[in-house]
C-alpha cells in the first residue's frame, strides 16, 4: 500500500533582521506582520485516496479563500 505525505508552513519569516535596535520578529506593532511563530501542517493519505482528498481540499480552499486572504 502506497502513501503520500505533505508538509507546509505559513506565517513564518525565515529572514531575521535588526534595524533601529529592533529584531524584526519581536516588534510589538500591529502594522508589522513579522512573527517568530508559524503554523505547520502535516498530511498523510493513502495514494489511492488522492483524487477524493484533492477535491475536498479544493472545496475547502474555495470556501475560505476570502476569509483568510489565501492568494
Amino acid at each position: 500500500m502506497a502513501f503520500n505525505f505533505y508538509y507546509d508552513e505559513i506565517f513564518h519569516d525565515a529572514k531575521i533582521t535588526i534595524s533601529d535596535d529592533h529584531v524584526n520578529i519581536f516588534r510589538d506593532s500591529s502594522k508589522d506582520l513579522f512573527n517568530d511563530s508559524y503554523i505547520g501542517l502535516f498530511w498523510g493519505e493513502r495514494a489511492s485516496e488522492y483524487g477524493h482528498n484533492k477535491k475536498l481540499i479544493e472545496s475547502f480552499e474555495d470556501k475560505y479563500r476570502n476569509i483568510f486572504s489565501i492568494v
